[in-house]
């Protein structure tokens, strides 16, 4: 076998696209722990399963695969198994990984499922090796929609096991485009409005919130300019229009409405705010409810406002374990690493909040969600080398 052919990691990845897992079904969250515990006791490593208890009293389960190698520094790599199944027409099975040349196919092979089997790949390489880093894989849930049950629970109620004096972490959730040194912070909230509602032919007797509520979103646009007057001290990507973070805002979800001759009695405004990596999201949030208050009272309209957000991180560009990776980048990627914020919110956010440094980077694909996701096979194949180069010692 050649060495470098991912056999190995190809016919893993394949069996993982196999499972639905899918994020608001759940259906094979239990189905596919089972299957990469069992696969990575195979291969001699400790696994641990640590389940989240939800309302909806679907099981949550998160994996952590250990292989201690004795060494001093421990890499806690961070992946997920949920993927988002678009309503998209898929003209073939989402769950069914297809090759085409050095591209992979399929649903979840870039988000996140390729990680997580170049993860155990590159583990199963360095069992056999002297290695400066031992290993955490974090196979963790619900990453698609906020992580509350995955990383976020892990590193909440067992952070004992992630110490910031011994471990420095990889979320491996994103681009190879550049090294994430930070993300940026991520707020979601509703606008609800009440009315009373009635038969279309008799608009005199029930006011139409539709008609109050469109003028009020117009003048909302307006907030997308003032939080773009936040700009961060953190480089963003350089294929973004603006060389620093700066803030976002984009109204996401306008719902009112059952049948064409019924006037609503409620519509519901969804929006999505992206806070600076250094900035307190609770300061964002007061000052968005401040602006859009004074907007309703403009437009003469009551709704409630609900948000939820968590902070984005940021770390030191000169820290000792970013040269260190952004240097082992240079050498497998041969090019320059590029250190940028992430202008999403990454899982790393969670693990850098107890103390841990925290990048992101790779394993890359395109169009995940989509059914066109992919992934080719050269970026698998330097993901893995990048692992190893990283947790190997230089003498092997």
């Amino acid at each position: 076998m050649k060495k470098d052919s991912l056999r190995y990691e190809l016919s893993l990845l394949s069996k993982l696209v196999d499972f639905n897992t899918d994020v608001q079904t759940k259906s094979n969250y239990v189905a596919i722990t089972d299957f990469i515990a069992k696969e990575a006791r195979s291969l001699g490593f400790e696994v641990e399963v640590l389940r989240s208890n939800a309302k909806d009293k679907k099981p949550r389960p998160n994996l952590l695969i250990t292989m201690d190698r004795g060494a001093k520094e421990n890499l806690v790599i961070a992946t997920h198994f949920d993927v988002v199944l678009s309503r998209e027409a898929w003209k073939r099975k989402p769950n069914k990984m297809r090759r085409e040349g050095n591209k992979l196919m399929g649903l979840g092979v870039a988000d996140d499922k390729g990680a997580i089997a170049i993860s155990m790949g590159a583990m199963r390489e360095l069992k056999e090796m002297d290695c400066k880093k031992n290993i955490i894989l974090v196979v963790s849930c619900d990453e698609e929609i906020g992580g509350g049950h995955g990383i976020k629970f892990l590193a909440e109620k067992h952070g004992k096991k992630f110490n910031p004096e011994k471990c420095v972490c990889l979320v491996m959730d994103s681009t190879s485009h550049h090294v994430g040194i930070g993300c940026s912070g991520v707020i979601r909230g509703r606008i609800n409005f009440k009315s009373i509602g009635g038969h279309a032919a008799y608009p005199f007797r029930h006011p139409n919130i539709v008609h109050k509520v469109l003028p009020f979103l117009e003048s909302l646009k307006e907030y997308e300019k003032k939080r773009s007057k936040a700009v961060s001290i953190i480089n963003a990507p350089s294929f973004a229009p603006h060389k620093k973070v700066w803030g976002r805002f984009n109204i996401t979800i306008v719902r009112s409405g059952m049948k064409s001759n019924i006037i609503p009695s409620g519509f519901v405004v969804g929006f999505d705010i992206r806070a600076l990596p250094e900035e307190r999201v609770k300061k964002v949030m007061n000052e968005f409810r401040r602006f859009a208050k004074k907007l309703m009272k403009k437009h003469k309209i009551k709704g409630r406002i609900t948000m939820t957000g968590t902070n984005g991180y940021f770390v030191n560009k000169d820290h000792e374990f970013v040269k260190e990776f952004a240097g082992v980048v240079k050498k497998v990627f041969r090019k320059k690493a590029e250190l940028a914020c992430d202008l999403g919110g990454t899982d790393g956010r969670f693990i850098a909040r107890i103390g841990v440094l925290t990048v992101s980077f790779g394993p890359g694909g395109e169009h995940a969600h989509s059914p066109e996701e992919s992934i080719t096979i050269n970026e698998l194949k330097k993901t893995k080398k990048l692992l190893i180069e990283l947790s190997k010692k230089e003498n092997n």
